[in-house]
């Protein structure tokens, strides 16, 4: 029967399917609440991770900052710079270096931490399980492989006896194999195999009727394979053990290069801090001579004068009081009195916390840090020839460079070795024995399948697998030469020249960096001699305006001058002052830098590098393979060895290690490493090339009056002098010592025989003697 829909029954489909199209819709689910709990309409959003640290105390309860209107700490903390070098080392886990200059030369606001040279990272590079010393050695362990399977057939065979149904061959059975294999330093290698075969079928499975329908075999073998070209050899074998060995003395000569660049930072950091406070006092000298002398102009203080002189008088008062805020609390951008390099220009309170920052501490923890080492004012002479040879042996990145070019060498050995083809030797030798039980059989002597001839006919079975193996009645061996070589080499070639040119870079990077540590030498010399000679200029500079205020101000006080004299010669004075401090800072920096650049800043600084403790289990495993390598017989190779990559432990501190010999590289100029390598002196307080002040002195710290109008008091007085024995002490320049019988010289500050008084720092009088 057909049945007809109607045209409008059709229509209204028609719309129905149009109208609802390929909308969407969710799925019906019965017991259905209401719940959306659970709806993730994100898949990524910002979550604070689960981690529970400890953290450090001096991170996260820092006392709130010093500035102009919080100058309360507890004490002074008299620090030497040695003993801020080894606060610095104990705190250290990642290398700190001080606001570097980015392209466009400005200094970044932050410290910089080097993320990549750590004391973890030689021992991450040792263990790297990629490229590490135990990766590399792994190729050498023994290896064990086994396996286990068990088969099952079932299949008809294509064959019939005469008049009979098809053959069905049925067959149940296992294999065990076991093999242990070893790569040796030559290249060969050698594999023990047992393999054990367990076999049920019936006679169907073979062409011959099968006596013993389940047997056992078993057997035993020795198998050599020798390389005897590529591949072949202790040299090309021993590389990627070396190249990982390489790899972390890269590693340790970089560490050594952070560690130097941030003892380095440490000791440019601790003479800014001094020249800082030095910045302050001559700061707050000024300040209160022009306090002084406005006071004394000031209308109604009985004194006759111009509302200019008056206004001149007030107005240098601000000057100095503006260069005292900055000194103090400065960020080193607004100290516009002098303008200085080399030393840092920041204030004394950003100065000490970024001391601090490399020290590893707290920013503010009650003690105000204070140098207590006075800086040298020997005079320092380095021979060109010796700075120019010890840079070039003992420089960490040169050092560096030459362990990559050894790297590549051995890459290079490497790759070459690979244009050989690949013939191995092969050597193998089999026991083996068949039965149709495992053990427990008849005695040994009886043959599978236990033939009895003459005689009856023959009795199958009641023999032992493992007795007939052991018997030696059935062995087998193979002998034979195998080779596989590709066609053209084309990719080995690609590698081998690859690798020559990675070497020829790594030679030229290597005249390059040569090249840039002279011409670094070269300038830290010249600097240096800059710096020494700035600083006598400076003290002259400075002697003549003290000179200057000492003569104005009786004619000022009579009326004789005009008071804009005397206020621009104290100005002076503080210019001078400032100058010479900040000129005898940059001196000893320099001397650092010339210790930098030729590779003995650490022993400079009396910092030696030194692996730490291993567990007590390490050095008696240590022992026990010292002495089992000395009860073992010596094996010569033969063939090919490693060639000599090291020349033994570089020398700290002017001395070689226990065992070590220290050989100079060829083309040194020197008779001896001995006349480079100066030994370490017996005081470790005192260094080589430099008298070190006498232990307790130490510089005044800035003085005790407050600011006129501000509330909070400025640094307390350490030595207890009042504004006018400040006045007094710190404005005067240092006197020449006659200890020659010269008397003053007429030029003012000369080397020689010369030190500073101690009344310029508020100490005892006490001469630094001359180097």
């Amino acid at each position: 029967m057909t049945r007809h829909i109607s045209k409008p029954v059709a229509l209204m489909l028609v719309l129905l399917l149009v109208a609802t199209g390929c909308h969407p819709t969710q799925p019906f689910y019965l017991h259905e609440d209401g719940d959306l709990s659970h709806l993730i309409e994100t898949a990524t959003d910002i979550d604070y991770p689960d981690v529970e640290t400890a953290g450090l105390p001096d991170a996260r309860q820092p006392l709130q900052p010093y500035s102009l209107t919080n100058t309360d700490f507890q004490e002074f903390w008299d620090l030497s710079l040695e003993e801020c070098i080894s606060i610095a080392l104990q705190n250290t886990k990642f290398v700190r270096r001080l606001p570097q200059t980015d392209l466009l030369g400005q200094a970044a606001r932050n410290l910089g931490i080097n993320g990549s040279a750590s004391v973890y990272l030689p021992a991450i590079t040792e263990t790297d399980p990629n490229s590490g010393v135990a990766q590399a050695l792994s190729a050498f362990d023994a290896q064990v492989a086994t396996s286990l399977f068990w088969e099952t057939t079932d299949r008809p065979l294509n064959r019939t006896p005469q008049g009979g149904q098809p053959l069905i061959s049925e067959r149940n059975g296992a294999t065990f194999l076991t093999e242990l294999s070893k790569r040796n330093a030559t290249g060969g290698q050698a594999f023990f195999r047992s393999r054990l075969i367990h076999e049920d079928a019936n006679n169907s499975s073979t062409i011959f009727d099968r006596p013993v329908r389940t047997t056992w075999e078993t057997n035993l073998e020795a198998e050599v394979r020798q390389p005897l070209l590529r591949g072949r050899g202790a040299a090309v074998n021993r590389a990627p053990v070396l190249i990982a060995r390489i790899n972390t003395d890269i590693s340790i000569a970089e560490f050594e290069a952070g560690i130097r660049n941030m003892v380095l930072d440490i000791e440019k950091q601790y003479w800014s801090l001094y020249c800082a406070y030095r910045r302050l006092e001559t700061a707050k000298v000024g300040r209160d001579a022009a306090l002084a002398t406005w006071k004394r102009l000031a209308p109604g203080k009985g004194e006759v004068t111009s509302a200019q002189d008056e206004a001149n008088a007030r107005a240098r008062y601000f000057v100095f009081r503006s260069l005292m805020e900055s000194a103090l609390s400065g960020t080193g951008t607004d100290f516009t009195l002098q303008s200085f390099q080399g030393t840092d220009q920041r204030g004394l309170f950003e100065s000490e916390r970024i001391l601090r920052h490399l020290m590893g501490l707290a920013p503010t923890d009650g003690r105000l840090i204070r140098p207590m080492d006075e800086p040298t004012l020997a005079k320092v002479d380095f021979d060109w020839h010796e700075v120019l040879t010890e840079g070039l042996v003992r420089d960490p990145n040169l050092r560096q460079q030459k362990w990559s070019i050894k790297r590549s060498e051995l890459v290079l050995l490497q790759a070459r070795n690979q244009l050989l083809p690949q013939v191995d030797a092969v050597a193998l030798y089999r026991w083996l024995g068949v039965g149709d039980h495992l053990a427990n059989g008849n005695p040994p002597g009886a043959n599978f399948p236990n033939l009895q001839n003459p005689g009856p006919p023959p009795v199958f079975g009641g023999s032992s697998a493992i007795e007939e193996m052991l018997e030696g009645n059935y062995q087998e061996g193979r002998i034979g030469v195998q080779m596989t070589m590709p066609v053209g080499f084309r990719r080995e070639l690609a590698n081998v020249r690859n690798a020559q040119l990675q070497l020829a870079r790594e030679h030229a990077l290597l005249d390059e960096l040569e090249l840039d540590l002279s011409h670094s030498l070269s300038t830290s010399i010249r600097s240096l001699d800059v710096k020494a000679q700035l600083a006598q200029t400076n003290f002259n500079r400075w002697k003549a305006a003290y000179d200057e205020v000492q003569s104005l101000e009786p004619l000022v006080e009579n009326g004789l001058q005009p008071v804009n004299l005397l206020l621009d010669a104290l100005q002076r004075r503080a210019e001078a002052q400032i100058s010479f401090y900040t000129a005898v800072c940059d001196y000893n920096i320099a001397i650092a830098d010339v210790h930098f650049r030729k590779g003995s800043l650490l022993e400079y600084d009396n910092v030696l590098l030194a692996e730490g403790p291993w567990p007590k289990k390490a050095y008696w495993d240590a022992m026990e393979r010292a002495r089992e390598r000395d009860a073992s017989h010596y094996l010569d190779y033969g063939w090919t060895r490693p060639s000599v990559i090291s020349r033994g432990q570089m020398p700290q501190h002017g001395l070689p290690q226990a065992g070590a010999e220290f050989v100079l590289p060829p083309g040194a100029t020197l008779d001896s490493a001995e006349q480079i390598l100066t030994p370490t002196p017996a005081d470790p307080a005192t260094r080589p090339e430099e008298s070190i002040p006498q232990p307790g002195t130490r510089m005044t710290a800035p003085l005790t009056e407050v600011l006129p109008d501000s509330p909070a008091a400025m640094l307390s007085e350490a030595r207890g002098l009042d504004a006018a024995q400040a006045h007094e002490t710190a404005a005067r320049p240092a006197a020449i010592s006659s200890s020659a019988g010269q008397g003053e010289p007429e030029n003012g500050f000369a080397w020689g025989n010369l030190g500073l008084q101690g009344e310029a720092r508020g100490v005892a009088p006490a001469t630094t003697a001359m180097a």
